[in-house]
């Protein structure tokens, strides 16, 4: 069986901020840093590749991790965060004004699908790698995007991914369960 684990990275300064990202590279907070480096005392073992978005909040995540592990990161820009269009940089108030319909497309960002289309160009790569142990950093829209398309019956789509939290995902083969959502590990 393959496992994945899933890591958000970890507090950037716009998550301190309430600050929309997308793809804007907002840089890890110390308390990020922080939990970064928790994170990676506790889950390093056996990690031997990581996968991560060219976003810096991402990257450093995966670098800490990497570094204690001695694993491999490859950044991917098919990992990247959705683009958000107008609504990056924008305070998170605002999400409230917003109606998302399937199909929609911030102005200057990019659909759903679009997000899951190159995202997924990433996951069928993981799926194919004979018994590697996987980490994957990226941000919490990249992680429900997974899950979303790879679990039946998601029940955690309404939860929030928290900073440097790990979900951990099982491949028999055929299908993928989630063994863990949403594990915060770190402290901080």
């Amino acid at each position: 069986m393959k496992k994945l684990k899933l890591i958000r990275h970890g507090e950037s300064c716009h998550n301190r901020d309430g600050v929309i990202q997308g793809q804007i590279d907002s840089e890890l907070t110390e308390t990020g840093l922080s939990q970064a480096e928790s994170l990676s005392q506790k889950i390093s073992a056996g990690i031997n590749i990581i996968y991560t978005s060219e976003l810096q909040r991402a990257y450093k995540t995966a670098e800490v991790l990497g570094e204690r592990c001695g694993a491999e990161v490859e950044r991917r820009e098919a990992l990247n965060e959705r683009h958000l269009g107008f609504l990056q940089g924008e305070d998170c108030s605002i999400w409230s004004d917003i109606n998302i319909e399937d199909g929609w497309r911030p102005e200057g960002g990019e659909t759903y699908a679009e997000h899951v289309e190159r995202v997924f160009e990433v996951v069928e790569e993981i799926k194919s790698l004979e018994n590697e142990k996987v980490a994957l950093v990226a941000h919490s829209g990249t992680i429900y995007a997974i899950l979303n398309e790879i679990v039946d019956d998601l029940e955690v789509w309404y939860q929030d991914i928290d900073n440097c939290s790990v979900t951990e995902l099982v491949f028999d083969g055929e299908s993928w369960e989630i063994a863990y959502f949403n594990q915060s590990l770190s402290e901080g």
